[in-house]
Order: structure tokens, then C-alpha cells, then sequence
């Protein structure tokens, strides 16, 4: 794989105990670096050969799936037009317009997952994603670093025997492998969906988590993202206030891009909920404790007892 050299300004930084971000400025355009964060264990790894090369071939579309490079400082760079996240502009979203204006944004990374699991051979990657699999690790073993083991203790007591044991079974049929498995991004999100500048092309970056699993993950996984950040904006902005039509547009238009995923409901709604309780595990383990935690114990409580279902837009 060839390297990229770490060049331009530094405009960006940011990260946790898992994984660090440094965006610089380019003549090009923006440099956006990762690299393992100190408390992960393990390095970054992108892409194989064989993998760069299906997706290089895929037709393009309104989000392009942006591969990186190795740097000469060990880390994985992108090469994108735009220094923005989506997730920062969905949490600052404020009038109808504003969520208006990211509709495209959602739609183009729909339609770039459904190209993915179309055109490229799902026996390229190993079953299982690794948010999961890193969720099932840890609650088996309850340790890590930072609040890791409180948290565990926490959420055993919270969502009560039954439902720990449903959520890891989903883990479990996650990691092994059916004959209907389609190539998956792995962990699409918001984080790493960044805005064109200049009004060029939105890109989803891509290659450190791709695996093969079931159609409605990737789906599945980004909805239980939006769900997690309409329920901190409205608790933390607007002091509860329901979510409303306009940021319920966004998960419709993700689905609007992909088309249909007639019978992939149960596996999106799986998908939404390890996403939530993932991302409660790696805030907890790689940044603090928070008493936000405890609202996720009640909010998943639900949606454990009714498989996601409650975060699968109708039509699926």
C-alpha cells in the first residue's frame, strides 16, 4: 500500500483513549490522519489489495467511499475535499433548512452502502463487525481501561439477565457468518462522514472496519447513531423537546438512498441497539464516566425488549 506523507497545517484535532484525528490542510484539498488512540491495544489496519481494488472499480455517486492510505507516521490518512464532519453539523441543526440541507448528504450515503454490499464479494472480509465483536469481549469479561468495569456492572444490573443475554446472542449470530451475507463498511457513521468543501463531493470513509454480515447492519448501525444524537441533542439542547419531523427526515433519506431492505428489519434494529450500547461502552472505556450513561440503561432497556424495532422507519 502506498504511503502518504503527512503534509499542510494542522486545522483539527481531536479523539478519545481509542482513536485520534488530526485533519491538515492541503494544496489538494484536506489530510484527514487516524491513528490508534493510547488505550487501544492495537494499530490501525486498512484495507488489503484486493479490497482497495474492488472499491476503486464501483461506480461513483453523491458520497464517495474514500479509501486511506498508510502515513509515514504509521496512522491511516484520507484524502477528502472538506475539513466537516456530518456529526457536528446534525447536532447543530436548528431550523427545518438546516436539516433540509443535509438530506442530500444522508440520501448519497445510503445509495454508497447499497453500491458496497452490491458490487463488491463479501468473501473478501471475515464475518462479523468489530464494534460488536468488541462489545461481546467485553461483556463476557466486564474489564478495560477507564470506567470499563463500572459501566459492566451498571448495565447487567440495569438491563436485567434476560436482555444482556439477548443483546450478546445478537453479537454471536453477527460473528458467524451466513450464506446471505453481503460486504459490509463495517461502522458508517456520521464521524467519519465528511462534508465536501467548495461544493464538491461528500465522502464516507472507508477500510479500517469492513467485514461481511447481513444487508441491514450497515443501515442499521448509522440509524442507532442518529437515534443517539437526537436523544443528546434534545436532552442537552432543547431540554427534551420530541424529536421532530425535520431530524426524522434524515434516517428517512439514508433509507430513500439505500432502496429497499424488505425483511432486513430485525437485523437493522439489532444493529441500531449494539450501536448504542457500543458506543456507551468506548465513551466509558476511552473517555469517563458520565451520568448520561445511566439514560442509556433506560433507553435501551426499550428497545432490547422490542429488538430495535422502535428505530426501523416503517417500510422495512
Amino acid at each position: 500500500m502506498r504511503e502518504t506523507a503527512v503534509t499542510g497545517d494542522m486545522v483539527q484535532e481531536f479523539g478519545t483513549g481509542f482513536l485520534r484525528t488530526t485533519i491538515h490542510r492541503t494544496d489538494q484539498g484536506y489530510l484527514w490522519i487516524r491513528r490508534a488512540g493510547p488505550l487501544r491495544g492495537s494499530a490501525l489496519v486498512g484495507p488489503s489489495d484486493e479490497v482497495r481494488t474492488a472499491i476503486t472499480a464501483m461506480a461513483a455517486g453523491e458520497v464517495a467511499l474514500v479509501l486511506p492510505r498508510a502515513t509515514t507516521s504509521g496512522a491511516l490518512g484520507y484524502e477528502v475535499t472538506g475539513e466537516v464532519p456530518l456529526v457536528r453539523m446534525v447536532l447543530t441543526a436548528r431550523t427545518e433548512a438546516d436539516h433540509r440541507g443535509l438530506v442530500p448528504v444522508l440520501r448519497g450515503v445510503g445509495g454508497a452502502l447499497r453500491r458496497l454490499h452490491a458490487e463488491v464479494d463479501p468473501l473478501l472480509a471475515a464475518p462479523g463487525p468489530p464494534g460488536p465483536a468488541r462489545l461481546a469481549a467485553w461483556m463476557d469479561r466486564g474489564n478495560g481501561p477507564g470506567a470499563a468495569r463500572e459501566l459492566h456492572v451498571f448495565m447487567r444490573r440495569r438491563l436485567g439477565a434476560a436482555r444482556w443475554q439477548r443483546v450478546r446472542a445478537w453479537c454471536d449470530r453477527l460473528a458467524g457468518g451466513e450464506a446471505s451475507d453481503v460486504f459490509l463498511h463495517g461502522a458508517p457513521g456520521s464521524g467519519t462522514t465528511v462534508l465536501g468543501g467548495g461544493g464538491r463531493c461528500s465522502a464516507l470513509l472507508t477500510g479500517e472496519d469492513h467485514a461481511r454480515g447481513p444487508r441491514g447492519f450497515d443501515v442499521g448501525w448509522l440509524l442507532g447513531e442518529l437515534a443517539e444524537l437526537r436523544i443528546f441533542r434534545s436532552r442537552a439542547v432543547t431540554g427534551g423537546t420530541p424529536r421532530s419531523a425535520a431530524e426524522d427526515r434524515l434516517s428517512a433519506a439514508l433509507l430513500e438512498g439505500y432502496g429497499k431492505l424488505t425483511g432486513e428489519g430485525e437485523a437493522v434494529g439489532q444493529a441500531a441497539v449494539l450501536r448504542m450500547l457500543t458506543h456507551a461502552h468506548d465513551f466509558a472505556t476511552y473517555v469517563r464516566w458520565d451520568a448520561e450513561l445511566e439514560h442509556y440503561g433506560d433507553a435501551l432497556t426499550s428497545l432490547i425488549d422490542e429488538g430495535g424495532m422502535g428505530l426501523v422507519p416503517s417500510g422495512i
